[in-house]
């Protein structure tokens, strides 16, 4: 790769449309951006938080999650 950055994120909400009436409906959002940035030597770090809403949540503060992650990977 030409350019030391990798940019880009995964995006997605699934949510009940059918089924039976006596089961939990749902309806969630995931979102995880992720950024990398390639160093010399075969070194590079790398952010992919993850982040959920539960929009059908009892209370708006169970609503949001995040899971924050950083790495930094080294050749062998």
């Amino acid at each position: 790769m030409p350019n030391p950055w990798v940019l880009g994120i995964l995006a997605n909400n699934i949510w009940s449309v059918a089924g039976d009436n006596d089961r939990d409906h749902i309806n969630e959002m995931l979102v995880q951006p992720f950024i990398n940035y390639n160093l010399a030597g075969g070194l590079y770090l790398l952010t992919s938080p993850i982040i959920t809403a539960n929009w059908k949540a009892d209370r708006s503060g169970d609503r949001w999650t995040l899971r924050l992650q950083v790495q930094f990977m080294f050749p062998k």
